[in-house]
Formats: structure tokens, sequence, C-alpha cells
């Protein structure tokens, strides 16, 4: 984006960024606006809460644009929050974004999670994501699937949801999927298209496939913050 439509972009999404920041954050913490929400954004339950735990300054962007190569008028960002979003740092979530924390919900982010646009979370129960997180054009991850499945030989009912675990360091390829019970360790790829469900995976390891298996051992996702290629002020991070 080039410097006015940027700015014009800041000024017009100001005063819902700071609507957004008040509900979540209480007055105290609302007024430093640390929900930084474009102006297209469409706003769900505002009736959760977000607390900054973490030790710098504390940022949540979502929806806002970027010079990734998108199209920015094809889609709107959702935020809707019942439940709670613990925020450890900054957090980036791209254009078109959807964040839903439905209520009971835990949504604990790291410092320096970014997706870059068309992301999709939607968290029920509890979902972690670690420090230094990258998720590509239209990711999914949810700890829920809504429809309890009955096996008729057992005579059990699976339970609905279950907690996601994302670690630190890890990539997530372009519509890639990532469903309840997954635990993802530290240094791994997610495959462009894969599916990740509950199961066993080492660290440093490229996981591919539907359902995804390791493919590969001894490989990591090397990276610096994506926030500089975003054109986040540097003043934001500080």
């Amino acid at each position: 984006m080039n410097f006015f439509s940027s700015l014009f972009a800041r000024i017009l999404s100001f005063p819902k960024s700071l609507y957004v920041s008040i509900r979540l954050c209480g007055f105290r913490l609302g007024f430093k606006v640390p929900v930084r929400i474009h102006y297209s954004t469409k706003l769900g339950a505002l009736t959760g809460r977000i607390l900054l735990i973490g030790e710098n300054k504390c940022l949540l962007y979502i929806a806002r644009k970027s010079d990734f190569p998108y199209d920015h008028k094809s889609s709107y960002g959702t935020l809707s929050v019942e439940g709670t979003i613990l925020l450890h740092g900054h957090a980036y979530f791209g254009a078109g974004s959807k964040v839903f924390v439905l209520k009971d919900g835990i949504l604990e982010l790291g410092d320096n999670v970014v997706a870059t646009a068309e992301m999709t979370v939607i968290c029920a129960e509890h979902i972690t994501f670690g420090h230094d997180i990258a998720a590509s054009w239209n990711t999914l991850v949810m700890d829920t699937d809504f429809h309890p499945i009955y096996n008729i030989q057992r005579g059990i009912t699976y339970p609905i949801q279950k907690s996601v675990s994302i670690g630190d360091n890890v990539w997530l390829c372009t519509r890639s999927v990532v469903l309840k019970g997954s635990e993802i360790p530290n240094g791994c790829i997610v495959a462009a298209g894969s599916v990740v469900k509950a199961g066993k995976y080492r660290p440093d390891s490229l996981l591919e496939g539907v359902p995804a298996s390791c493919k590969k051992e001894g490989i990591t996702f090397k990276r610096t913050s994506y926030l500089k290629f975003l054109q986040i002020n540097s003043r934001e991070r500080k």
C-alpha cells in the first residue's frame, strides 16, 4: 500500500480499534488500543476478554492490509470473542482472516504469530500458538468439529472438541488444516494442502499428506520477523 492509502486506512480503522480494545481489554488498557482492527472487519460477539500477559508490549492485528500479493477487496475479516484470548506479544492476522473464540474457549497467542491472509481460527476449548508462527493463505485451525460422532460397535460417542497445540517456529503452508486434538511440535513445517489431526510427530519435521505424516526429519523453518515486511511501524513493536 502507498503512504496515503495506508494513512487513510489507519484513520478510518481507529474508532473501531478503540471500541473493540475497550470492550475486550477494559477501559484502562483499552485506551492504549492493543487491538488494531481494519475498518472493514465484521464484528461478532464481543462478550469475552483479551488478557495481555506478555513481558513487552502486546498488540493484536485483525484483518490488517499489507503489501503481500493479495486482492484486498475480495473478502472481509471477522472477529468474534465470547471466550478468552491470551496475548503474549504481537500477533497478526492478515486481510480476510476470521477469528472465532467461542464461549469457554481459550485462544493463546505467542509472540510474532503471523497469518498472511484468509486464515480461519475456530476455538471452542483451547488452542495454543507458540512463538514465531507463520501461517500462509487459507489455513484453518479448529479444535472442534461441532458434530458428535457415534461409534456403533463400541457404543461410545467421540468428544466434539479437543485442545490444539502448535509449538514454536512452525510454518503452516497454504491451505493446510489443523484439526482437534492436534499437537504440532517445535520447528515443524506443515506442507500445502495437508490435514493434521491427533497423532505423534517429532520436532523439526516436514508433515505432509491427508492425514499428515512425517515425510522428513531434521528440517525446520528458518525465519525472521515477518512484521517488517508487513509495514508495521517499528514504534508499534516497542
